[in-house]
């Protein structure tokens, strides 16, 4: 909230000072004016710095709370795209559509926690029962399995895909552990759109 209140407060000087401002600049105004900041420290956001502001969690990464975040201006009318930082998609954005973010771990709590989406690959070793197995080992950790399939030929090992939705980092890792030490699991992967 520091950060975005000096940065208001910069961009505000600049506009008095020059009345042209690129397209970029005019959207950031925008949506720095509208920004309403919380009189409490418990925000209805998951994420810190984007209170009152549009945005969506970019699908290119799907960030998970525990990972370190960005924020990204969208040219659209999305608003902020969040995206998880080190992703392939933002190497090249310019430093001026870059905003700093966190997630909120101050967050009520108030109903179920938020989920959130993650594709991963599983390859084992063709045998019956091995797909059951491992929907098994997600079901047990209350995870909701959003898709699953299996594609296996003669010869090789299975490769079992699954859209599941966790809470965040902590609750993957464990996960991914359990499956991983299964003994037919011969590699789990996280996988992402730009794979």
């Amino acid at each position: 909230n520091q950060v975005v209140n000096r940065w208001r407060d910069i961009i505000k000087s600049e506009q008095q000072e020059t009345s042209t401002t690129n397209e970029t600049e005019a959207e950031l105004i925008a949506q720095t004016q509208t920004h309403k900041y919380p009189s409490s420290p418990i925000s209805k956001s998951p994420i810190a710095g984007v209170e009152g502001m549009l945005y969506h969690i970019a699908g290119c990464c799907k960030p998970l709370p525990g990972e370190a975040i960005i924020g990204v201006v969208g040219r659209s009318s999305k608003g902020l795209a969040i995206h998880r930082q080190g992703c392939n998609n933002i190497e090249n954005v310019e430093g001026d559509r870059v905003i700093p973010v966190s997630w909120n771990y101050n967050h009520p709590d108030n109903s179920r926690p938020p989920t959130y989406p993650v594709d991963l690959q599983v390859e084992a070793i063709d045998r019956v029962g091995i797909f059951k197995d491992v929907l098994t080992r997600v079901s047990d950790q209350h995870i909701n399995i959003r898709d699953a399939g299996v594609k296996t030929k003669f010869g090789k090992p299975a490769l079992i895909s699954l859209s599941i939705e966790v809470r965040d980092r902590q609750q993957l890792e464990y996960t991914l552990n359990q499956i991983k030490n299964m003994s037919d699991v011969l590699n789990i992967r996280r996988v992402h759109e730009i794979d």
